[in-house]
């Protein structure tokens, strides 16, 4: 990533010190930045698709960090760490996202 984009983002809230579900912050930050450009004309979809990015990006990090592989703590609980960014994704999609 460039250091303008980096720059853009940190003004823009874009922090990682940020508490946030797994670190999505900064990631659905990055990619509400990045569509806007694109005009979407579906924007709380949009926004989910965004919010599960974000969630499956974090749980990727977070995945070669972990050591527990057993099946249902992969459904229970990295499901939900994709799943809550994308709800917030699709709330705050039509606001983020409008053009």
């Amino acid at each position: 990533m460039s250091v303008p984009v980096m720059k853009l983002l940190a003004t823009r809230g874009a922090d990682p010190n940020i508490p946030s579900i797994e670190g999505t912050t900064p990631l659905l930050v990055a990619a509400v930045l990045i569509v806007r450009h694109f005009a979407p004309t579906r924007l709380r979809f949009t926004g989910a698709v965004l919010g599960l990015f974000a969630g499956a990006m974090a749980a990727l990090v977070y995945t070669l960090h972990c050591p527990e592989l057993s099946p249902a703590f992969l459904v229970v609980w990295y499901s939900l760490g994709m799943l809550i960014p994308a709800a917030v994704g699709a709330a705050l999609g039509e606001r983020l996202l409008r053009w």
